[in-house]
């Protein structure tokens, strides 16, 4: 965490465990029966112990349900609207002592790495029978229980890559608690290879997140990297192949303006994101306040800088965080556009890297990168930290020099000689 504590480097991990019995070296392929209590895992042994030398970085249980209850100290805290977690996606509350509170809703990523400076949430995923006996409560500190930030689902897919049941997505719904699609996650157990990166592509545009449990046309990752990398540009949403590309203009002043996101409509990008000058002027994605899956598009076209103002009424300039949001945004555009085809060209959404490049925000026109850290500024504190030592150092000898010969002074004053050469202190009488 040190290494990446305020650079772009910061990342969050998820970390699911599945417990399972080692089989017997001897009959590899038969499963053991449920380990006896002497066998199980005992308290200097369990999971939250192999953990301790990550528990600096650990967002655990605990922590989360400390935020939960106080979240005008914790979530809320932020002041600007973009730094909030949306509050459609869970319940909030009253405690009797008038502090807001949720008991289901998560924070931001920002607030996790930046605020509390944490990368990684450890969860519980399948425990096979014959580990039933194990004690989880043992790791509760640590590890979140099974099913809490995993959620195993089992879609059904056609030939071509679509899902045929399962698809979070509805054009006639946009109520939270009807798609609630938290933690989804669908394992890709067998399918075929020419389909993969479709099948990706529409699991991440029905709301799921992908596990693949199968070698890509029988060889792994190590030996051919292609597929696997294929696979993992489709299975997330944003950005399309190649995006954010860099400005080529070589001028100062156009790579500055190169940073502003759009999302494009057109058969190439279907509904994924490409960079363009901010002072080009388009139309801008609205997202109505408190509904995720709703969206409106400006009628009229604005340069980024004034996207806000582009968006009236009950709406926000705003950019889609999940996958499924983005789909809900790009079936708006399709809409629209059969009566404005230029829809297709590209949309603004609120994202931008204007501050730092290579570090996109979702604040707005004058939003800050989070992580980034200017080298001078570090370099200044890296002279300025030990001459400020060097100069405490300094002023404790100074000080020190003079209280010796203060008192040297004032025994010299209080020390008389006396008849026959003795000595005596203090005022002779």
């Amino acid at each position: 965490m040190t290494r990446t504590a305020n650079t772009l480097d910061a990342k969050l991990h998820l970390w699911i465990l599945n417990l399972h019995v080692a089989y017997s070296l001897d009959q590899p392929t038969t499963p053991r029966t449920n380990l006896s209590s002497e066998l199980l895992p005992n308290s200097t042994e369990n999971v939250a112990t192999y953990l301790n030398n990550v528990e600096d970085v650990l967002y655990d249980p605990g922590t989360l349900l400390s935020d939960r209850q106080n979240l005008n100290s914790s979530w809320f805290r932020r002041g600007s609207e973009n730094e909030l977690p949306l509050t459609a996606y869970f319940d909030t509350f009253r405690l009797s002592s008038g502090d807001l509170a949720t008991d289901n809703g998560w924070p931001g990523e920002e607030y996790i790495q930046v605020d509390k400076g944490k990368r990684m949430l450890v969860g519980f995923g399948d425990i096979d029978s014959g580990m039933s006996g194990y004690n989880i409560s043992m790791d509760s500190g640590a590890v979140y229980p099974p099913n809490y930030i995993s959620n195993v689902q089992n879609p059904t897919y056609q030939s071509n890559g679509r899902l045929a049941t399962g698809c979070y997505y509805n054009a006639n719904e946009f109520s939270v608690s009807q798609l609630n699609n938290s933690w989804a996650v669908a394992p890709i157990n067998s399918i075929n290879p020419p389909d993969l990166g479709a099948t990706a592509d529409n699991l991440t545009n029905c709301g799921f997140s992908q596990l693949l449990n199968v070698t890509i046309d029988g060889v792994t990752a190590d030996s051919v990297a292609g597929p696997y990398q294929d696979f993992g540009n489709n299975a997330v949403f944003g950005w399309a192949y190649g995006q954010p590309e860099n400005d080529t203009s070589q001028r100062a002043e156009d790579n500055q303006k190169f940073r502003c996101a759009l999302m494009v409509a057109t058969d190439a990008y279907r509904g994924h994101w490409r960079v363009d000058y901010c002072s080009e002027r388009h139309h801008v994605a609205c997202r109505e306040a408190e509904s995720p899956y709703k969206w409106r598009i400006s009628g009229f076209e604005v340069s980024y800088g004034d996207g806000d103002g582009a968006c009236t009424g009950n709406t926000i300039f705003d950019v889609p965080r999940t996958g499924l949001e983005n789909t809900y945004l790009y079936n708006k555009v399709l809409s629209d556009a059969q009566d404005d085809s230029s829809l297709l060209d590209g949309i603004w959404i609120n994202f931008n890297s204007l501050d730092h490049q290579n570090c996109w925000v979702t604040t707005g026109l004058n939003g800050s990168c989070p992580y980034y850290q200017d080298s001078s500024a570090v370099q200044s504190r890296h002279i300025l930290i030990p001459a400020l030592a060097a100069l405490i150092v300094l002023l404790l000898t100074v000080l020190t020099i003079l209280v010796k010969c203060t008192s040297n002074a004032r025994n010299s004053k209080n020390r008389r000689r006396g008849d026959g050469g003795w000595d005596y202190e203090g005022v002779p009488s």
